[in-house]
C-alpha cells in the first residue's frame, strides 16, 4: 500500500500493542494529561503517561461517538478507538465516523484501532488512514494477527502522520532488532496472497450471518459484530455454558466487564460450519433470563482470535 505523506512503522514482540501505544505516548503524553478510550501506560522512569478516561459504549454496544466528543477537554492528549469495537464488534458508519474523527483531530490525536476491520466487505471505504493521508492527526493501528492469521507471530504496523512515525522510530518501534524474521517473512507472504484474505472474508460473513441468524431464531440478545466472532447473551451461567461447550471442543475465553461477566467462545475446529449436521448442539435455556454476554469466534483455516 502506497501512502502519501506517511510512514508506516512496524513493530513485533509479545507486547506489540503496548509498545506502540508507549511509543505514542512518549511523543504526545504529559504527565497527569488524560486520554480517551485509551489504556494507561507507564513510562519507563515509573512516571504515568496519562490518566484514563473512560467513555461507556451506547444502548446497541457501538462506541458512543457523541459521549466521546464531549469528554474531550483541552487537556485530552489522544483519543483511542477501537473500529470495529472489542469485543462487542460494533463498527461505526463510515461517514458519521468519519466526519467524528475530522472534528476531533482539529482538537488532539485520534488512534484508530483497525484489527478487525479487514473482515468488512467494504473495508477500504471504512478505513481510516485515508485521513492521514489527507494530512489529519490520525494514527492507524493494523495487525496480521486477525484476517491474515500470524497472531502466534503478533506482527502489526501503524499507519502514521510522518511526525508521529518519526517519533515512533526514535522510541525504537520497527528497528531491526525488535523483529522476528520469521514474523517478517510471513508477513511479507500474506500481503503477497490477497486471494487468501478474500476467501477468509467471505468465508467469515457467509459464517457470521448464520450465526447472527441462528441467535434471533432463538431470540438471544446480540450486537451486530462485524469481526470473525459473534457476540451474544446466553441466557445461562458462564459455568453451566462453558461445561457443555467444552465437552463440543469449544473453548472459553476472558472475561469483558462491565457486559455482566461477558465472556468470549471460540469455535475451534476448522473442518465444520454451522449447517453441518455434526455441528455443535447448543441448547440454550430460554426459560432463563439473559444474564451473561458471551463471545464465539468463528475460526476457519488459519482465523485467529
Amino acid at each position: 500500500m502506497r501512502v502519501e505523506n506517511v510512514e508506516r512503522k512496524v513493530a513485533q514482540n509479545s507486547e506489540i500493542f503496548r509498545s506502540i501505544v508507549l511509543g505514542i505516548a512518549r511523543a504526545i503524553f504529559v504527565e497527569g494529561e488524560s486520554s480517551t478510550q485509551c489504556s494507561l501506560f507507564s513510562m519507563p522512569n515509573g512516571r504515568e503517561c496519562g490518566a484514563v478516561v473512560g467513555v461507556p459504549l451506547n444502548a446497541h454496544l457501538e462506541n458512543d461517538l457523541p459521549a466521546i466528543a464531549a469528554r474531550v477537554t483541552a487537556r485530552t492528549r489522544a483519543i483511542y478507538i477501537v473500529n470495529p469495537h472489542n469485543p462487542s464488534g460494533t463498527a461505526s458508519e463510515a461517514v458519521p465516523f468519519k466526519a467524528f474523527l475530522s472534528e476531533m483531530t482539529k482538537r488532539t490525536t485520534v488512534i484508530v484501532d483497525e484489527a478487525y476491520l479487514e473482515f468488512e466487505p467494504d473495508f477500504a471505504q471504512k478505513t481510516a488512514a485515508e485521513l492521514t493521508r489527507s494530512g489529519a492527526n490520525v494514527i492507524v493501528f493494523r495487525t496480521f494477527g486477525k484476517i491474515y492469521g500470524l497472531a502466534g507471530m503478533s506482527i502489526g504496523y501503524a499507519v502514521a502522520p510522518k511526525g508521529a512515525a518519526a517519533s515512533l522510530k526514535r522510541n525504537g518501534l520497527g528497528a531491526a532488532h525488535s523483529l522476528n524474521r520469521l514474523a517478517v517473512a510471513a508477513a511479507a507472504a500474506s500481503r503477497r496472497d490477497p486471494g487468501y484474505v478474500d476467501r477468509m472474508r467471505l468465508n467469515v460473513v457467509e459464517e457470521r450471518q448464520k450465526w447472527h441468524t441462528l441467535l434471533d431464531t432463538l431470540g438471544r440478545r446480540r450486537s451486530d459484530s462485524r469481526g470473525n466472532f459473534v457476540f451474544f447473551e446466553t441466557g445461562q451461567p458462564h459455568e453451566m455454558i462453558a461445561a457443555q461447550l467444552i465437552r463440543e471442543g469449544i473453548e472459553i475465553a476472558r472475561a469483558f466487564p462491565p457486559f455482566d461477566l461477558p465472556r468470549r467462545i471460540f469455535y475451534s475446529r476448522s473442518d465444520h460450519s454451522l449447517n453441518d449436521s455434526n455441528f455443535p448442539n447448543f441448547k440454550f435455556d430460554m426459560r432463563q433470563p439473559p444474564q451473561v454476554t458471551s463471545r464465539l469466534c468463528i475460526r476457519r483455516c488459519r482465523c485467529s482470535h
